[in-house]
């Protein structure tokens, strides 16, 4: 974040209706929101969009190793790595 540009968050969750709470709720706060329903999406999107943070699912389509191999990606990538991680995952 800086003074010329509101925060910017990536929401990278396969769910349609989470990704639009977080989008609404977050807009409202005057943040910048890009979504993304694929971990591939996401990566790609993390590596070309100037980021503050990003909301990532674990779970992609019930496949927990795609949202961790996101996750260690992005935290392995000098392009990525600045970035503030927050990880959810559905149920306990």
């Amino acid at each position: 974040m800086t003074a010329d540009r509101p925060p910017a968050l990536l929401v990278a969750d396969d769910s349609k209706d989470i990704r639009t709470v977080v989008r609404i709720t977050v807009s409202s706060l005057g943040c910048k929101v890009v979504e993304a329903d694929r971990p591939d999406k996401a990566l790609k999107i993390a590596r070309s969009v100037q980021l503050d943070a990003v909301l990532q699912d674990l779970a992609f389509g019930g496949e927990e190793a795609a949202g961790f191999r996101l996750l260690k990606t992005l935290k392995s990538d000098p392009r990525t790595s600045y970035h503030q991680r927050v990880c959810k995952r559905q149920g306990g």
